[in-house]
């Protein structure tokens, strides 16, 4: 990952699962299916956003799947 400012905070996919200590908020970026996987689990334990760059969360899945994910992200204020 490349080095920048801030850049010690930056933690991947794999990193999550050696956090000896959660962080109080997480930025989670990505509308793949792992970043929406991690959205939704980590609200019980942090507060959390979820910030998608490219214009639509899990692009290529089914139109009505996505729909249904949207309105339920929507719900937990994600």
């Amino acid at each position: 990952m490349p080095e920048y400012e801030g850049s010690e905070h930056v933690i991947n996919s794999n990193d999550v699962f050696e956090m000896h200590q959660l962080p109080k908020r997480l930025l989670v970026v990505g509308g793949g299916y792992i970043s929406v996987e991690f959205a939704t689990l980590f609200p019980v334990l942090v507060a959390i956003q979820l910030l998608v760059p490219q214009k639509q969360v899990l692009r290529g899945f089914d139109e009505e799947i996505r729909l249904l994910l949207l309105r339920g992200l929507a719900n937990r204020s994600l």
